[in-house]
């Protein structure tokens, strides 16, 4: 049976791909991770660009963080050889 690992924002890289590797966990949810990507980003952002009001132009380099991060996570637990 598939389980879902709740909370695993919490648990480091190295955890979750031995996780991955030896259980029939079938997903990770990381939402508080992808968060917390976001905000340290759009603070970072908005702090940088005082200047800047249009929110795409302020949010496209949060938005390429969280893909980034996601990618890294998803590479870490050995479902993609990207």
């Amino acid at each position: 049976i598939p389980l879902v690992l709740h909370g695993s924002s919490g648990i480091s890289y190295k955890m979750r791909k031995k996780i991955a590797s030896t259980t029939n966990v079938a997903k990770f949810n990381i939402g508080t991770e992808l968060r917390m990507i976001a905000g340290d980003s759009l603070r970072y952002n908005i702090n940088k660009n005082i200047d800047i009001f249009d929110r795409l132009k302020l949010l496209k380099p949060t938005i390429i963080k969280i893909k980034n991060h996601t990618k890294k996570v998803i590479k870490n637990l050995g479902i993609i050889n990207e």
